[in-house]
């Protein structure tokens, strides 16, 4: 990204024009030059810092004539990138390297509407030409399958007991092109697996990774350990709140446990069964309000669905409301959302110039991540 492509970007996304634009940039840069200049290290919060450092004297090669010469001692700009733009690049290697968009989806309380949006979502993806697997993570009281209208013959509950060895042997084709991964409902000891068990499970989860475009995690609610556990893995954190004020005190209290556990990655807020556009924004502005002053962490509002009376008589009819109702307004809401999270979405593309240097994370599967986090 060369100086004007980085005015433009800023104008798009400050909604300044380019005029206000450049005058910031180029102010930024001149603060920059300025630091560098007295030998100050500048630092932007998650983004990375800026430091010159004294580069010691060594042999070069004369680039005309190939000699070998002495090079002094020189003091060199360098750029140490912070642990979000580290995460961004992680993310971004990760879609070219072919591995699958893994977006955990979870509520601090139950019925905020999470596996509902979740299913809807997923067909919303696929839509879109992609190949959607949702994985029902919501141990112990699991029903993606149930909401679907679909049976389970087997679920994750015979991958815990050894009926079952492979996932592709419990994965159920469901409505609108997706695949769902169902979980064991009513089962007690589900939801409480211990670290060998779930670590087992996790490995058995590999395979996906090679059929799918995006792993959509439907965790259960609030704060447990076996729901962070699915939580810290992904590439993107969904939080689906409601209006209620408990609602909105028990999301902020799962993404104060996210920020303990240090998370970096995007942290997004979903609010469902919102009256109007307003309502949503009040809803967000409270959470965010509380979360600035207390919390380090910093999520943002990914979208909003509207209440819509079509939602509920989908959901008795066991079929998602994006294909049953398709253009009642909670499924454009859920289309727009959606679109925000395709891996191909051009709003998250990440360009960054052939001259920074930084330490880059291996970019390795979702198998592998759920078992390094679990290990902490």
């Amino acid at each position: 990204m060369n100086k004007s492509d980085l005015i433009s970007k800023v104008s798009e996304e400050a909604e300044i024009s380019i005029k206000d634009s450049q005058k910031i940039v180029n102010a930024v840069l001149e603060s920059i030059e300025e630091a560098l200049s007295k030998g100050e290290k500048i630092k932007f919060l998650g983004f990375g810092s800026f430091e010159v450092r004294q580069r010691a004297a060594r042999e070069g090669r004369n680039p005309k004539t190939g000699e070998v010469i002495n090079l002094p001692s020189t003091a060199a700009p360098v750029f140490k990138p912070g642990k979000k733009l580290k995460d961004s690049i992680m993310r971004f290697e990760r879609r070219k390297s072919g591995l699958p968009k893994i977006i955990s989806i979870t509520s601090g309380k139950g019925g905020a509407g999470k596996t509902n949006y979740v299913i809807n979502t997923a067909i919303a993806l696929a839509q879109k030409g992609l190949k959607v697997y949702i994985i029902d993570a919501d141990l112990g009281t699991a029903n993606v399958d149930v909401l679907l209208g679909v049976r389970a013959k087997y679920t994750i509950e015979h991958l815990v007991n050894g009926t079952k060895t492979s996932v592709m042997d419990i994965v159920i084709d469901a409505p609108g092109g997706i695949k769902i991964i169902p979980g064991g409902s009513g089962i007690q000891a589900l939801a409480d697996l211990s670290e060998m068990e779930l670590n087992r499970v996790f490995n058995m989860f590999e395979p996906l990774e090679d059929h799918a475009d995006v792993i959509l995690i439907d965790t259960g609610s609030g704060i447990s350990k076996n729901v962070v556990s699915f939580l810290l893995p992904a590439d993107e954190i969904v939080v689906v709140v409601t209006p209620e004020p408990h609602a909105i005190t028990d999301a902020y209290a799962l993404i104060k446990v996210l920020n303990e556990k240090k998370v970096v990655k995007p942290v997004k807020m979903v609010f469902n069964m919102v009256d109007d556009i307003e309502e949503a924004r009040n809803v967000a502005r409270r959470i965010l309000e509380v979360v600035g002053r207390f919390l380090e962490i910093k999520p943002y509002p990914l979208g909003y669905i509207l209440r819509d009376n079509n939602v509920n008589k989908a959901v008795k009819m066991m079929e998602p409301f994006i294909l049953c109702y398709p253009n009642t307004i909670a499924s454009k809401n859920i289309s727009e959302i959606a679109e925000k999270l395709n891996p191909n979405y051009q709003g998250a593309n990440i360009r960054l110039e052939n001259s920074f240097v930084y330490e880059q994370e291996k970019s390795i599967g979702f198998v592998a991540k759920l078992k390094k986090f679990l290990s902490r």
